[in-house]
């Protein structure tokens, strides 16, 4: 994504040295670094590294949207009750990930932002945020 791609790009221009305000740099970054992980962990889990072979994954945000897409073009007909739940659980978990998703990145980006700006180590390009909507 672009946030960690600008995430790395800050890391490798952060000053070695042990002053409060780099050690300040350094935290906020790693903990943004936390942040959009978790974020891209909400639309696909990681796979666990301890199970080897064919498993399943826990279902994700991508994985709750395409099942409810399987599930509507799966045939011609009305649609049924079983499609209308794989939807609605879908459109939930749709929700609840697109508030954390924007409330990132309209509170916890712009004052990163203006923290990495105010240090001189910016990469940020001109482009403002417009949070998605469902």
């Amino acid at each position: 994504t672009n946030a960690s791609t600008a995430l790395e790009a800050i890391t490798k221009q952060l000053p070695r040295g042990r002053s409060d305000e780099i050690k300040e740099l350094r935290t906020q970054t790693t903990a943004m670094q936390d942040s959009v992980k978790a974020l891209q962990a909400i639309i696909s889990p990681p796979s666990d590294p301890d199970v080897q072979g064919i498993a399943r994954r826990g279902g994700g945000l991508q994985s709750k949207v395409q099942s409810a897409q399987r599930s509507l073009s799966g045939g011609y007909g009305p649609i049924t009750g079983n499609q209308q739940i794989a939807v609605k659980i879908a459109e939930k978990e749709l929700g609840k990930f697109l508030e954390q998703f924007n409330t990132f990145f309209t509170e916890h980006w712009p004052a990163y932002k203006n923290l990495i700006e105010e240090a001189k180590l910016t990469p940020f390009s001109k482009t403002e945020f417009s949070p998605l909507e469902w």
